[in-house]
């Protein structure tokens, strides 16, 4: 189908009813089916590297999400609330694969991960992130970094090429039940850190143009973006036992700091901030440290919920 028939069957659809938000993943979701055709159609042990999809561009949420949903069954938050239409007879939850598609995928990717090591960063570190959905590997035998990487763990480093990696490294490994390597690189943050951690999120939520590698992360256009989609998505991330909750709290932290004006833009984020910290505070899920950010972020957006409610 050619994108102007697309488009024209798309216009359609909205036109008898369709639900909007089912016709805006059209596009993400056929970069996923390319994504996951090229995983498990191409020879993990011998494709070029430099030439694997997986590394053409920087994955966003919900592509990535919609690749590894019918291997994971994790539902991607972008579906979570869209209606499944009536049928006759059995029902799938999710995308369907062949038996045996699951694990050849995600073995796929733990081979393409170990390849890449060293060779193509992008690549690699895109392939550890979406391995870690694989609820039956042992991440250690996936995972393993390069000694720059886990640099980023033992002192602060600033920017360097392979922050992104360290990042990916330590939220998989977060994801496996091993939040070690993810405490140790937010315990090292410095304002490099904060930086490219809010450009790396901003682009995940869709705040920035489509990048072709990681490098945008520390340049003057890893700041260009609003906010608004950033400061709602992670609104919705403050949950008591998530292996990323630490990471959450850090970046809406900086968010804050770095965005006051985010809690007057947008109130209902603001409110589910509100709502949300408490239970997170009264769990004992956190650190110290994150215990200490979260309360500064509550005391932070009550007084500007306050000033903005008062402003005439």
């Amino acid at each position: 189908m050619s994108q102007g028939d697309a488009l024209r069957l798309r216009q359609r659809l909205l036109t008898l009813g369709a639900d909007a938000a089912i016709l805006d993943l059209f596009a993400p979701a056929a970069e996923a089916d390319f994504l996951l055709a090229a995983i498990l159609d191409l020879p993990a042990a011998s494709v070029d590297i430099d030439r694997h999809p997986l590394g053409w561009t920087v994955l966003r949420q919900t592509v990535a999400e919609l690749v590894v949903w019918a291997a994971s069954g994790q539902t991607p938050p972008a579906c979570a609330g869209l209606a499944a239409p009536e049928r006759r007879g059995p029902q799938s939850d999710r995308p369907e694969m062949d038996p045996g598609e699951p694990r050849q995928f995600f073995d796929a990717l733990h081979v393409i991960a170990d390849r890449a090591r060293g060779r193509h960063s992008l690549l690699h570190r895109q392939a550890v992130f979406l391995s870690s959905a694989d609820p039956n590997a042992d991440a250690s035998t996936w995972t393993r970094p390069d000694p720059a990487v886990t640099d980023h763990f033992r002192k602060p480093m600033g920017w360097t090429p392979h922050w992104p990696a360290a990042r990916s490294f330590a939220v998989a490994r977060a994801r496996a039940g091993d939040p070690e390597p993810l405490l140790d690189f937010i315990k090292h943050a410095d304002a490099a850190w904060e930086h490219a951690n809010l450009a790396y999120w901003a682009y995940w939520c869709g705040d920035l143009a489509t990048q072709p590698n990681d490098a945008f992360m520390a340049a003057p256009e890893g700041r260009r973006w609003g906010g608004t989609r950033l400061f709602a998505h992670l609104s919705r991330r403050l949950n008591p036992g998530s292996s990323r909750t630490e990471l959450n709290v850090r970046s809406l932290h900086s968010l804050v700091l770095a965005r006051p004006s985010l809690a007057g833009a947008d109130p209902d984020a603001a409110a589910r901030v509100l709502a949300g910290a408490e239970p997170l505070l009264d769990s004992g899920d956190l650190s110290a440290r994150a215990e200490a950010e979260l309360r500064s972020v509550h005391y932070a957006l009550t007084v500007l919920t306050r000033i903005t409610k008062e402003r005439p």
